[in-house]
């Protein structure tokens, strides 16, 4: 299934200064090169360095390994962290909102990065990183707007819609449920998010188990078969929130007509 991480702070912060304008191989590769040069070796690999192995990396080493125009961000990073201008045990006090701003100090640091940190390294929920894909599946899906009862698990449904999004390429399998979400009326919402059939290796939940409007909460993702539209998956979990109240670790899916 889909996580959501807790990792280390400064790692997820200097590699999410990294990752700005940057493809998934080429930041490995960076994340790599640092950690072979100034991490600890454990075994065959190497950890990610602590921020006090990275304070005597100049600019200019920065783009020696490659790092670019963001060399100046990193430099700026550590130098912060290591002075205690931004402190985890501060980011962790704060706010969503409060915390965002304090890591925006940093040079180089927006708001999605920002989001990033503190959805993956310190499981601020409501933070929500934005970037090409999740800002047209939200013009796609929703109009623009994430929906407000979804926005306390922002970073939750993010996940979802990212993957729905790169699944499907927002291609036309999700303009019926997109023209329907947009509605105003309720009842077709409800009508739209109807379960009608959820097949798992050990059972057949049918459609008079799972009445029109009910919810059906599978635990176990792998297991899951879908039938059905697609355009269901990845609104499901949005759905899912916008009905109940409950932990954020459960999974919901829902089949569309």
């Amino acid at each position: 299934g889909i996580r959501v991480l807790n990792q280390d702070f400064f790692e997820t912060l200097i590699t999410f200064i990294t990752s700005q304008n940057n493809n998934i191989p080429r930041i490995k590769q960076l994340c790599d090169r640092i950690s072979e040069k100034y991490g600890t070796k454990i075994g065959d690999t190497y950890a990610f360095p602590s921020p006090q192995q990275t304070a005597d990396i100049t600019e200019q080493d920065y783009k020696d390994m490659k790092f670019g125009f963001r060399a100046k961000y990193l430099t700026d990073a550590v130098a912060k962290v290591l002075s205690g201008e931004i402190d985890e045990a501060t980011v962790k006090s704060l706010s969503y909102e409060d915390a965002q701003k304090y890591l925006m100090q940093i040079k180089g640091v927006g708001p999605k990065v920002a989001d990033c940190c503190l959805l993956f390294s310190h499981h601020h929920t409501s933070a929500f990183p934005k970037d090409v894909w999740i800002k047209r599946a939200l013009e796609v899906l929703f109009g623009g707007e994430l929906p407000k009862e979804a926005i306390p698990y922002a970073g939750i449904v993010q996940q979802y819609i990212f993957h729905y999004a790169r699944l499907t390429g927002l291609d036309a399998d999700t303009e019926y449920f997109a023209s329907v979400w947009k509605t105003s009326d309720p009842e077709q919402k409800t009508k739209a998010l109807s379960v009608k059939t959820l097949t798992t290796e050990n059972a057949q939940i049918s459609e008079t188990a799972a009445a029109a409007g009910d919810i059906v909460l599978a635990e176990d993702f792998s297991e899951l078969v879908w039938g059905g539209d697609i355009a269901g998956r990845a609104v499901a979990f949005i759905a899912f929130f916008c009905q109940n109240n409950v932990p954020h670790c459960s999974i919901v899916f829902f089949c569309t007509d």
